[in-house]
C-alpha cells in the first residue's frame, strides 16, 4: 500500500446519514465492472456501516484505484479490504520507519550543518528605477560549514515596526558558479533583487513603503544546498514521510480487530 492522505476519486466519502446494521462491511463489492458497478455496491454496504466503519473503509481505499483494488481484493467485503491493508502495512513499515529513521538521521546532520552559512548585517530598501520599485536585500553571508557551494536557497522574511509575523516572504536562489564557488570558511557579500525586472508586488506595499522600521531575515534552506559538483547535499528531507508512516501505522493497529 502506498501511503498517502489524499484521496482517490472513487473512494467515496462515506460518513453519510447511515442506519446502523451489522451487514454493510461484510456485502461483497463489485470490483470487475467499472466504476459505475462499483459505487452502486459500495452504496448498498454503505447503508450499513455506522460512521467509524465508513471511516475506516475509506481510509483503506484512499490510494488505491479501481483497477488495484480489483487485482487486490476481488469481490471481497469492505472488512476483508480494510483487514487486507492493515496486515499490509502492519507487514510493510515497521522496516519502513526504521530506513527512515536512519535517513533522516543522516539528514537531520547534514541539514545542521548547512545552517552553519549565516546572514549578518542585512540590509532592506526600495529602490526606484525605469520599472517602478524595486526591493533589494543585501547581506553578509559567513560559510561556517564544513561544506562549499555552487547553489544555495535562502527564505527572506520582512517584519516591520517591531511585528513578530512576516508582512511579506520569498525564496531566493543564490548561485555561485560564476563567483568560483562559496567556500568554507568564506565570507561573501550578496544582493538579492526581490522579484524580476518590475519587483515582487508584495514587497513594494504601501504598508511595506510606510513603515517606519524594517526588518529583513535570511534563512538558509537545506533542502536547496549544492556542492562544487552542483549536487543536492541534503535533498528532500525523509521527515514527513517518516511522520506519515508512523500515523499510518498507528491507524492500522486500531483498526486490526475491526
Amino acid at each position: 500500500m502506498l501511503f498517502q492522505i489524499s484521496k482517490t476519486l472513487f473512494a467515496i466519502i462515506l460518513s453519510l446519514a447511515i442506519t446502523a446494521c451489522s451487514k454493510g462491511l461484510d456485502k461483497p463489492l463489485v470490483t470487475s465492472a467499472g466504476i459505475d458497478a462499483y459505487k452502486v455496491s459500495l452504496a448498498e454496504a454503505a447503508k450499513g456501516m455506522d460512521k467509524s466503519q465508513a471511516e475506516a473503509f475509506d481510509w483503506a481505499v484512499s490510494d488505491l484505484s479501481i483497477d488495484a483494488l480489483n487485482s487486490r481484493y476481488p469481490g471481497k467485503t469492505p472488512r476483508e479490504i480494510i483487514r487486507g491493508e492493515v496486515q499490509d502495512i502492519l507487514g510493510k513499515a515497521p522496516a519502513q520507519i526504521v530506513e527512515l529513521e536512519k535517513q533522516a538521521s543522516v539528514w537531520n546532520a547534514a541539514a545542521q550543518e548547512i545552517h552553519k552559512v549565516t546572514s549578518e548585517e542585512t540590509t532592506f530598501t526600495l529602490a526606484k528605477d525605469f520599472f517602478g520599485l524595486q526591493p533589494r536585500i543585501e547581506t553578509t553571508l559567513r560559510n561556517g560549514s564544513k561544506y562549499g557551494y555552487s547553489t544555495l536557497k535562502w527564505r527572506a522574511e520582512l517584519y516591520l515596526d517591531g511585528s513578530d509575523k512576516p508582512t511579506a516572504v520569498t525564496e531566493q536562489l543564490d548561485l555561485y558558479k560564476n563567483q568560483g564557488g562559496f567556500s568554507s570558511g568564506e565570507t561573501v557579500h550578496r544582493k538579492f533583487s526581490v522579484g524580476f525586472v518590475t519587483g515582487d508586488n508584495n514587497w513594494t506595499t504601501l504598508e511595506i513603503q510606510n513603515a517606519k522600521h524594517r526588518l529583513v531575515t535570511l534563512v538558509v534552506i537545506p533542502e536547496g544546498a549544492q556542492d562544487f559538483g552542483e549536487r543536492l547535499i541534503a535533498g528532500a528531507s525523509p521527515v514527513p514521510k517518516l511522520e506519515q508512516i508512523k500515523q499510518t501505522l498507528e491507524m492500522a493497529k486500531s483498526l486490526k480487530d475491526l
